[in-house]
């Protein structure tokens, strides 16, 4: 989910929810963490190979959140995709570049 997107959320939750339930947000869309890294690579137009690890300890493989109650007690959906939303975020990162500002250490 992007951080627009996310940003309404809560502004959403703070205006609507007041008998402190929880409500998920997310975009509802299930995605593992090697099908991010090649729609990033995708997004960047690199030509790369992403490939899993089979020789490290198994984690969480994938995110993903039912949105089922968002939808129904915010009344809305993210406005954002995956895939625009990496492509902002990497053009974010290129103006920051670009403008001489480093990435920290």
């Amino acid at each position: 989910m992007h951080i627009d997107d996310a940003v309404e959320a809560c502004t959403r939750v703070c205006r609507r929810i007041g008998d402190g339930s929880a409500v998920n947000i997310g975009s509802g869309r299930p995605v593992t963490f090697l099908e991010l890294a090649r729609l990033m690579v995708q997004v960047e137009g690199y030509e790369a190979t992403v490939k899993g690890r089979t020789d490290r300890p198994v984690g969480v493989s994938a995110r993903f959140a039912n949105i089922d109650r968002m939808r129904a007690v915010l009344d809305w959906t993210p406005s954002i995709g995956l895939e625009a939303g990496i492509a902002r975020g990497l053009d974010f990162a290129r103006r920051r570049l670009a403008a001489g500002v480093q990435p920290e250490e």
